[in-house]
């Protein structure tokens, strides 16, 4: 290293633009990372969002094959909600709730395939439709809402 009325040369002039590639290049890399983290998911999101529809419109083609196109109320009391859940959603939580709201509130039946596991992500899926109350002779409104989850990583 030498000193004149120039500056100092040497190995001290590099370390400040050392650090400043170093930062750089740090807040790049943790930028793709939340990045990628985030995609992922968004993806897991979107999956299981597609799960829960699939789980929904096997539900409702099961309710509908039942009657012959006809959904009563009491084929929602002996519908298999665990069949209707084999395939891609044996990995996953899910949870079923069928509710009438016309005429008159009711809760119809709910179905969960566990206990509570801690959530990672969720997805959700919901309908409403048309059944015939046999008991009453009229038509009612009921929601049926499907949510589905996978278990909180390790």
């Amino acid at each position: 290293m030498r000193a004149d009325e120039r500056g100092v040369a040497g190995f001290f002039e590099d370390i400040p633009v050392l650090i400043i590639i170093l930062a750089g290049v740090s807040i790049l890399v943790s930028s793709v990372v939340i990045a990628s983290e985030r995609i992922s998911e968004r993806r897991l999101q979107s999956d299981l969002d597609l799960a829960a529809e699939r789980m929904l419109a096997r539900m409702m083609t099961s309710l509908r094959d039942a009657q012959e196109g006809t959904i009563l109320i009491s084929s929602i009391g002996s519908l298999n909600i665990s069949r209707c859940s084999e395939g891609p959603l044996a990995a996953c939580a899910f949870a079923v709730s069928f509710v009438r709201y016309y005429p008159g509130t009711e809760w119809l039946r709910s179905e969960s395939s566990s206990g509570t596991v801690p959530a990672h992500a969720t997805g959700h899926a919901s309908r409403l439709f048309n059944a015939a109350d046999d008991g009453r002779g009229q038509i009612v409104i009921v929601e049926v809402s499907v949510f589905v989850w996978s278990p909180a990583k390790g």
